[in-house]
């Protein structure tokens, strides 16, 4: 039993009664796997009482019975030799309550490809990989162009799989990463800033487009709000009208349980840390220009079926569909209405289906923008780093720690990470003054 011990594993089994059912009274435990287990017990509460007591000593002692081990399948034998899937599967089962979906879908992606160039090189299980192998992964990615950074996560996601495996003594082998070097140079964060000449292109642009789709997100707002907020594009896309107080100017940023998020129901900022933020007069005004309409986010229910959920966001996707009874509708069912004239204004066509939605990226749009700015290797989030460092620390003078605090940020992430010096900066306060100045006598501070 030590080894289901040294993972925390203390059963409790409970007797709980159920009607219409052969037995009456049942017994519910959880296995070291976290799978739960609900059994028929006996007709009586104490004498199934008395089972659910030898049942928990037996678990204690590590003794499962013949439908305990069905339920646990791989999770029960211990140092076997786990091939590449295996072992994606059982470290995914470990983790599974400790990361949100998205991260489980880029560790999935990373070990896919790791694993896979394991496998190309004549690998089958675990026990096959050595330093070599992994040197020669890193060397791989490194030529196919990829920074250190995106280096790094493929170096972790590996070692995760082994550490955790070893940590639940499911094998024991050494991390074959452990001594693995990452390659020189390069930055671990991107330090891409846009200069000002390339803000006021953005904005021209915004100034000029005009889009018209049957999937229409507020491409214009959506990037005007994070230039003058400085927020990470999830938090302006889960923006709900509720977040926000007209009054005081203020933006509420905090966790929202009946948010309908793009990964599931409920969604909260980066590392859960609520923050106020105090808008730009900008900032207010596309709040009120943006009119307020009923929208929904979807979420996957339990059958994998799509529900929509009543939601307030500020900023929805509006999306335009054609019922099945209209006599234009093309194959494909989408918005073909510009062959029809029976209505001088398609939006009263009783045939049109509006559903104003979460809107979920701007990837394509964003893509898009740049390309006919001729702004290159800028992304949404380096609008962020451009409002952190040039508008609220060298135009209004905030601290590393104030700057912090308004963008959501630790103040040793932003001072390493976000607060870099720039030329200007060394410009404007260098030339203020002549170096003879500053030791004169006159102007010399103790």
């Amino acid at each position: 039993m030590d080894q289901f011990q040294s993972l925390g594993y203390s059963p409790i089994v409970t007797v709980y009664e159920r009607k219409n059912t052969k037995c009456k009274f049942w017994i519910n435990y959880k296995l070291p796997n976290q799978a739960r287990v609900r059994r028929p017990c006996a007709d009586s509460r104490k004498e199934a009482g008395r089972k659910a007591r030898i049942k928990q000593a037996q678990l204690l002692n590590g003794n499962f019975d013949e439908y305990d081990r069905k339920k646990l399948g791989k999770f029960l034998r211990t140092e076997q030799r786990f091939t590449f899937g295996e072992a994606k599967q059982v470290y995914f089962e470990l983790t599974a309550n400790t990361k949100t979906p998205r991260t489980l879908k880029r560790d999935e992606y990373l070990l896919d490809v790791a694993f896979g160039f394991f496998e190309k090189r004549g690998a089958t299980i675990l026990d096959d990989v050595v330093p070599l192998d992994c040197v020669r992964l890193i060397s791989w990615l490194k030529g196919k162009g990829l920074k250190r950074a995106s280096i790094q996560n493929y170096w972790k996601a590996v070692s995760k799989v082994y550490t955790k495996l070893r940590k639940m003594k499911l094998i024991k082998l050494d991390n074959p990463m452990e001594d693995v070097n990452l390659p020189k140079g390069g930055n671990m964060c991107r330090e891409r800033i846009p200069t000002m000449e390339e803000v006021r292109l953005i904005i021209s642009y915004l100034d000029a487009q005009s889009v018209k789709s049957t999937y229409v997100s507020p491409l214009d707002e959506i990037i005007r709000f994070t230039l003058y907020t400085g927020a990470r594009i999830g938090e302006v896309l889960h923006a709900e009208w509720g977040d926000f107080n007209f009054d005081t100017g203020y933006w509420h940023i905090k966790t929202k349980p009946d948010c309908p998020g793009i990964e599931g129901l409920g969604w909260s900022p980066k590392w859960g840390k609520a923050r106020l933020v105090k808008l730009f007069p900008e900032a207010l005004e596309i709040l009120h220009n943006m009119p307020r309409r009923e929208t929904v986010g979807y979420t996957q229910g339990d059958d994998g079926t799509s529900i929509a959920i009543p939601a307030g966001f500020v900023f929805p996707k509006k999306r335009v569909t054609i019922s099945d009874n209209c006599r234009m509708k093309s194959k494909k069912g989408h918005y073909k209405c510009i062959r029809c004239n029976e209505y001088e204004d398609k939006e009263l066509c009783e045939h049109r289906i509006v559903v104003y939605s979460r809107c979920d990226s701007v990837k394509t749009a964003w893509k898009s923008l740049c390309s006919k700015t001729g702004i290159e290797d800028l992304h949404v989030h380096d609008l962020r780093r451009f409002f952190n460092r040039v508008i609220l620390q060298e135009k209004l003078g905030f601290t590393p720690e104030e700057s912090g605090r308004y963008i959501g940020n630790s103040e040793d992430v932003n001072r390493e990470h976000y607060s870099p010096i720039s030329i200007e900066t060394f410009e404007r306060k260098i030339c203020q003054t002549s170096f003879g100045e500053l030791i004169n006598e006159n102007t010399y501070l103790n």
